[in-house]
């Protein structure tokens, strides 16, 4: 029997096998054959989620991250409200410590938006510390607000578990 069909041969009774024993269709293994079996990698949505990293998809279960990483983003602003938005960051999944946050005196609100089952502890140094819970049944909104009295230079911590994915806008008045 010449070479080319006997590999012919051989390769037919491996695919037979696969078949038989993973359950797959024989069109299904033959479109993939010579293919490597690599997972698809899907990028973070943003530069700012230091907090998240590249997430494998396995492709052959259509497996994909829990929540899914569509339904959080960083919350909007009012497009009538006189808030300027002086830091954003997510959206991301479990701790995070931002950068050091100069801000001026007046009126500052913190919109945090979350989806997955775990409590979440915002830290505004020097300002307040918020417990809550995120769910898995929807996004969880929280908003909280805060009088400065003087300039401060302050940084934000999320504790968050890996299960939480969130994104966060804080604002300050404009008239600040």
């Amino acid at each position: 029997m010449p070479r080319t069909t006997t590999r012919v041969a051989a390769a037919s009774a491996l695919l037979a096998g696969l078949v038989a024993a993973g359950g797959c269709s024989a069109a299904t293994k033959s479109a993939n054959a010579g293919r490597a079996e690599t997972p698809e990698v899907v990028a973070p949505s943003s530069p700012a989620s230091t907090a998240s990293a590249w997430v494998p998809v396995d492709r052959r279960r259509n497996a994909h991250p829990h929540p899914s990483p569509t339904r959080i983003a960083v919350p909007p602003t009012d497009p009538d409200s006189r808030e300027r938005t002086v830091f954003t960051a997510g959206p991301a999944r479990g701790a995070f410590t931002s950068p050091a946050l100069d801000l001026r005196p007046g009126e500052l609100a913190t919109h945090f938006d979350c989806e997955g089952r775990g409590t979440v502890t915002l830290i505004l140094t020097g300002q307040s510390e918020t417990e809550f819970d995120c769910d898995d049944d929807g996004i969880t909104h929280q908003l909280d607000g805060h009088t400065l009295d003087a300039p401060q230079t302050t940084r934000l911590q999320i504790k968050a578990p890996p299960s939480v994915q969130w994104a966060i806008r804080i604002t300050q008045n404009a008239d600040s």
